[in-house]
Order: C-alpha cells, then sequence, then structure tokens
C-alpha cells in the first residue's frame, strides 16, 4: 500500500511534467522571424492600377576638343553651310531617358499587426508578354489596418520602354528561402532576432 503522500508527490510531479512539455512544445512551435514575415506578407496584394510614361530629354555632352579638334564655333559654321541639305530623321531625333511611373494599390486583409513596409514585385514585360526586367520596390505600410488600402505612387528611372510594354505588380507569396535578402521585410526580422 502506497502512503498517501507519496501518491501525492508523484501526481504533482505527472502534473508538473505535462506542464513543462506543453510549454515545452509551445515554445517550439512559436514561428521564427522568417515565418512571421512571410504570414504577414500574406495578408496583402498589390494591383497596377496604371503607369505612365514620362520622357526626360537628355542634353549633349559638350566635351573639350582636343588639339587639332574642330571646336564647337567650327562644328556650327560647318552646319550653316550644309544648311540646304537633308538631315537624316534618326540625327535629328534627341535621346530621351525614360521613367515610368506606376500607381500601385496597396490592400491589406488580416488580422496581425502588420508590417512597416513591404517589397512589391514589379515585372515589366513586352508585347507578347515576355519579362524584360524585374523589380522590387519597398513601400511604407504603417497605418494600414485590416481592410484597408492606399494608393502609391512609384517612378522606375531610367526604363527601356517601347510602344506595347506593360507591367504588373504583386506581393509574391512563397518568397523562396535564398531570395529572402532581396525583401527588406525579410532583412528587418533576421536584425530584430540577432
Amino acid at each position: 500500500m502506497r502512503h498517501p503522500k507519496h501518491a501525492a508527490v508523484i501526481r504533482s510531479f505527472a502534473v508538473l511534467t505535462a506542464l513543462v512539455s506543453v510549454l515545452v512544445v509551445s515554445a517550439c512551435s512559436q514561428p521564427t522571424g522568417a515565418e512571421r514575415v512571410a504570414q504577414q506578407r500574406a495578408e496583402y496584394t498589390a494591383t497596377l492600377n496604371g503607369f505612365t510614361v514620362r520622357e526626360t530629354p537628355l542634353e549633349p555632352v559638350m566635351e573639350e576638343p582636343m588639339e587639332g579638334e574642330e571646336t564647337a564655333d567650327d562644328a556650327m559654321a560647318a552646319d550653316d553651310a550644309m544648311e540646304g541639305e537633308s538631315m537624316d530623321d534618326e540625327m535629328m531625333m534627341p535621346e530621351v531617358r525614360q521613367d515610368v511611373l506606376l500607381d500601385i494599390v496597396l490592400e491589406k486583409n488580416g488580422r496581425s499587426d502588420g508590417l512597416e513596409g513591404i517589397t512589391v514585385d514589379v515585372a515589366h514585360v513586352d508585347a507578347s508578354e515576355s519579362e524584360k526586367t524585374h523589380f522590387r520596390i519597398y513601400v511604407e505600410t504603417g497605418g494600414l489596418v485590416n481592410g484597408s488600402s492606399t494608393q502609391v505612387t512609384h517612378v522606375l528611372e531610367d526604363v527601356d520602354y517601347e510602344e506595347g510594354d506593360g507591367f504588373s505588380a504583386e506581393v509574391r507569396q512563397n518568397v523562396d528561402p535564398n531570395t529572402r535578402s532581396d525583401y527588406r521585410e525579410f532583412n528587418d526580422a533576421a536584425d530584430g532576432e540577432g
């Protein structure tokens, strides 16, 4: 026959062991910073509302002539002499820099506190829908709560845009762990864990 005190000690030990096991399991099941960011990213969507191409003429760079080379005044005199001759249309077209203004709508649907900012993947495709270039842009999201959205404008500088090209924007899900370093929010989470 067991002593009642021994039975109470054994029960207490069993309860304590069970409690410790539950705590260990729950501690092990806590998501890492990267897993938490991936869960939070799933609450965001990005949609391209439209884009505008802005062309800025580039000014020709004037170089100092080397000894024996023609100066700008000499070139102007030669141009005046050729005034009656026709010039090739390509020579008349000034070089331009093309910047693309993206109008993006970012929406949050979820219960988490959210992220301070999120990386949006932007694809630049040609007329046949083949990807020409890929961009990742970071958009600040502070203030977005469940069910809210914000409209942001982002400028892609010096883009090789041709008539018929298009763009798309998305918050990519299931980001490959090997490319997470390209996403600022994953880097911020890693810095917070260290």
